[in-house]
């Protein structure tokens, strides 16, 4: 039962009140004629009330209950504040519930007594007892009617003290906390302005005003109660009619309130699931365009990109070499204003939404996948408009992840309303950056302009497929064809921004001549402009005379790839080292980048704050900034102009903000490319990358929980999955080279440094004590091994189990569902395996029940026959050859043959996964698993009908 139902349980009583006075008014009438088929309605209507009040009384009896539910609940809606004074407060209400329920065993008891069972004759002179019995239980009516008037009143008078009160304090503080877990989403839920919070601020004054009439009349009500006790029936019954209108009208209005409420919310769910970690980080670290450019593209004598904005339809391409600008441009239309005001023109009127992608082959797999692409458009359109959940995807249910089936059929439902109400354009940067044939993107870009009410603008590269597809239509144009006059913008900002160029022109007025050329040569790629400016920008601050530079400008490739490896040969040879260990180290990173306190944990050798195996001190800001300051150069040195330290202001917390990162996504393309082989002869062959970045990470984690001296929580998921994905390759590495599992000490250390910091900051709260940090963070019981089973740390959980000798049926369980599918939900996993058949092997040999149930409907066998049916065409053969080894397993330790997975029995499915050959070989251990049975299966599987059937 929602904490929220409280109101719907005034409103059964308020119900029950009425029908009361109905009842008793109804048995009244009884000696005038009344019949029974009345008396049974009004019996079978006390009954449901009655049974519905002894829900409600289980209910407030059941302390788990609001703990679990109703503090959990409105603590979320309210934030941090604590519900811990609201139970005393239900007491009252417990307590007019149970009066409800006695009313109800009174009014049964009497209406027993006055049906009318018999026929005939002798049905008059039973209706004549029943007569009698009404007149001499009169005065039981009329004490009944009081106490239901009493019981109304304490209800009015429970109402206005305590829910009246509370509202009073919190009515507003609940819209603003409402508004705050908006807000707390951060970047993921910039704004929610769209929600109808006119709406619900009217309905909040509708309640005022009802609770305030209700208060004025439950002081009447109390004042004049022992009168009107002595008044006539019709006299209490209007004064009852009067304030049950007023008590139905308010459970009414707070009804609608709560709907509206339980909307917001729902979008809230539906927006957090959407949701991801990088949802707009490559967005936010794309350049802004430089003042004064980009105009040129709503110019309708150069382009018809304002005519395609206006009244186009289908798919405006833009494409660019490599390095010229096209993001930059992507998000400079996405945001200007003169897009919108275009696209109004196209809307009709109707309401416009737009939402952006952009596409990162350097992010995460959210980042470069069709997923990504459809659970971020979705995220942006349910932001402008939540009212939209229930018409896209009113099936899902919220904290599960989305499927693909689930976010397709939300974007058919988008194209194919009959009457559209909101036109949508979408802006997706990338297209090259796509993980997957071009061709499947190309359609997937396609089936989304399907509808009427849909286009969109795309950018890339002009590869082949794209060119082929779109090259031939009117909406289109080449990046490079405009941006010469933006350049030369640009470089004359720059070099006349110099004091030395100005006084250098006035004296030779052949160094303007430098300005052209510089944009002429470019060849339309702002990259090379951007470079080529700050190397002369130095030999100027220098005092190089004019020839130098001119001699610099022409000493330049104009190709990127020849001007990347002419930059690299240009590292001190003393520094190269240690720079070929930061390019590794960022591109092994992928998505993340290298934290900048590893600088200084790799390179110096002393760090005073630095304690290895998690005993580090807190750095402050002002350390911070020194790090930072003096490793701009000393990074400079080692990787030249390549790389470079950032600050990002998207997170909380300071030592996070402070990263190395590549000057361009061109540059991480030429390194993987061309220079990897040069890199990797520079450093030292024991260098493993993988565990350089997993202990940076940990150091990151530990100064972020020293920083926030509070209990751990699901905000850590992120950086525990990418230590985890760190942890894993580690593994991976040192079973290729045969080494010892140096990863358990890496993560014996992280174990041990979180539980000291939960201790610090408090094992409890809110009263409940934890006895593991990870119940915090993943928000469900389960201990550190469990986590690690989570990652697939196979040689480190198996290692733990092994040690732990025996576990619970519930501790084995959720071990098993860990290793088979995605538990924590508070995590994120983009990277983790989908499945590890040596770990679910090893599970087996220590000794679960391969037909253990995991949930009501699979057991570990199923669940695992499953994820082969999904990923088996997907695995390589070493990968497949290790499924096949947990499927042996599976049957030696006694997995029945008589389940099934999507309808379809394991031997069937065994037999098209693994082959006839294969299955002949399992026979032995099908038939000693089954018994008789298996025996019949064996003769089964290897019957020449049966060989024929599986070769058809």
């Amino acid at each position: 039962m929602e904490p929220l139902s409280i109101i719907g349980l005034v409103g059964n009583i308020v119900q029950f009140v009425s029908f009361g006075h109905e009842l008793l008014t109804s048995v009244r009438e009884l000696n005038g004629g009344g019949g029974l088929q009345e008396v049974e309605q009004l019996k079978l209507l006390v009954r449901d009330v009655r049974r519905s009040n002894r829900e409600i009384s289980e209910f407030l009896e059941d302390e788990s209950n609001i703990k679990d539910h109703l503090r959990r609940e409105l603590r979320r809606l309210r934030g941090s504040k604590t519900e811990g004074d609201f139970e005393p407060e239900l007491k009252p209400l417990q307590s007019i519930a149970n009066e409800c329920d006695k009313i109800a065993s009174e009014l049964i008891g009497h209406l027993n007594r006055f049906e009318m069972k018999h026929k005939g004759w002798q049905r008059k002179l039973e209706a004549i007892k029943v007569s009698g019995e009404v007149l001499w239980k009169r005065k039981e009516m009329r004490e009944l009617k009081t106490r239901l008037f009493e019981l109304e009143g304490r209800l009015a008078s429970w109402w206005t003290t305590t829910m009246l009160r509370r509202q009073g304090e919190n009515q507003g503080e609940n819209f603003q906390a409402v508004l705050a877990s908006i807000n707390s989403l951060g970047h993921r839920l910039n704004s929610f302005e769209n929600l109808d919070i006119d709406r619900l601020e009217k309905l909040k004054s509708e309640l005022d005003s009802s609770f305030r009439s209700i208060q004025a009349q439950a002081d009447i009500h109390h004042a004049e109660m022992n009168r009107m006790i002595q008044e006539s029936i019709s006299r209490e019954d209007l004064s009852r009619q009067r304030h049950t209108h007023d008590l139905k009208y308010v459970v009414n209005s707070i009804q609608e309130y709560i709907a509206e409420w339980h909307g917001m919310i729902r979008a809230i769910e539906i927006l957090r699931s959407l949701a991801f970690d990088s949802i707009h980080n490559r967005r936010d670290h794309i350049e802004r365009a430089h003042k004064e450019t980009c105009l040129w593209v709503y110019d309708s004598n150069r382009t018809n990109f304002a005519e395609w904005l206006q009244s186009g339809s289908g798919i405006y391409w833009i494409n660019g070499l490599a390095g010229s600008g096209k993001s930059t441009l992507m998000k400079y239309v996405t945001a200007d204003e003169k897009t919108h005001c275009a696209l109004q023109s196209w809307t009709g009127g109707r309401r416009l939404i737009t939402a952006s992608h952009y596409f990162w082959n350097a992010g995460t797999e959210m980042q470069k996948s069709h997923q990504g692409l459809l659970q971020t458009l979705l995220y942006q359109i349910l932001e402008a408009d939540p009212s939209l959940c229930n018409v896209l995807c009113s099936e899902h249910q919220p904290g599960t992840p989305w499927s693909m089936q689930e976010l397709t059929t939300a974007f058919e439902r988008l194209s194919t309303t009959p009457q559209p109400t909101s036109m949508f354009c979408f802006f997706i940067d990338g297209l090259d950056e796509y993980q997957g044939p071009e061709e499947t993107l190309i359609q997937i870009v396609k089936n989304l302009t399907a509808g009427s009410n849909i286009k969109i603008c795309a950018s890339s590269r002009p590869w082949a497929a794209f060119h082929a597809e779109w090259n031939s239509s009117i909406y289109t144009f080449k990046m490079q064809d405009f941006t010469k006059a933006d350049m030369t913008k640009y470089v004359k900002e720059y070099l006349e921004g110099s004091d030395k160029f100005r006084t250098a022109a006035a004296l030779d007025s052949q160094c303007l001549d430098l300005i052209p050329n510089i944009s002429n040569r470019a060849n339309g790629v702002w990259l090379w402009v951007y470079l080529v400016v700050r190397d002369i920008l130095r030999d100027i601050r220098d005092g190089e005379p004019f020839q130098q530079w001119q001699n610099r400008l022409e000493s330049y490739p104009q190709e990127l790839v020849a001007y990347f490896r002419k930059m690299m040969e240009r590292i001190d040879p003393f520094h190269r080292r240690q720079g070929a260990e930061i390019f590794l180290l960022s591109l092994e990173a992928n998505s993340s980048k290298i934290p900048m306190l590893g600088l200084p944990v790799l390179y110096d050798e002393s760090t005073s704050w630095y304690v290895a195996d998690g005993h580090s001190r807190l750095l402050v800001a002002d350390e911070l900034e020194q790090i930072y300051t003096s490793w701009q150069p000393r990074l400079q040195n080692r990787c030249r102009d390549l790389m470079r330290l950032t600050r990002n202001i998207d997170y909380l917390n300071r030592c996070e903000q402070y990263q190395v990162d590549f000057l361009h996504r061109t540059v991480k393309d030429f390194l993987q490319e061309h220079y990897v082989g040069e890199l990797r002869a520079l450093v030292s062959t024991e260098l493993n990358v993988s565990a350089c970045l997993a202990r940076l990470t940990f150091i990151v984690i530990e100064q972020v929980q020293l920083s926030r001296a509070s209990m751990p929580d699901d905000s850590l998921g992120s950086l525990i999955n990418r230590l985890m994905c760190y942890i894993r390759d580690m593994q991976d590495a040192e079973e290729r080279k045969q080494q010892p599992p140096y990863h358990f000490k890496l993560l014996d250390a992280f174990n041990g440094m979180m539980e000291r910091l939960l201790e610090h900051s408090g094992a409890t709260n809110h009263g409940k004590t934890y006895a593991s940090w990870v119940q915090l963070v993943s928000g469900k019981d389960v201990d550190f091994t469990h986590l690690t089973v989570q990652f697939r740390l196979r040689r480190y959980s198996l290692y733990r189990l092994q040690a732990q000798h025996k576990w619970s049926h519930k501790q084995s369980s959720m071990y098993m569902q860990c290793a088979l599918q995605k538990v924590l939900r508070n995590m994120t996993f983009d990277e983790v395996p989908a499945l590890d058949p040596r770990l679910v092997a090893g599970l087996l040999e220590l000794g679960i029940d391969p037909n253990m149930r995991l949930r009501s409907d699979y057991t570990a066998w199923s669940l695992f026959l499953q994820r082969c049916i999904d990923y088996w065409p997907k695995w390589s053969v070493t990968q497949r050859a290790e499924a096949l080894d947990a499927i042996r397993v599976f049957l030696r330790r006694g997995a029945k043959a008589d389940v099934l997975v999507y309808g379809r029995r394991a031997p069937d499915i065994l037999t098209e996964l693994v082959g006839q050959d294969a299955m002949t070989e399992l026979q032995d251990l099908i038939t000693g698993g089954w018994g008789g049975y298996g025996a019949w299966v064996g003769r089964m599987l290897t019957s020449p009908f049966r060989a024929l059937k599986t070769t058809d």
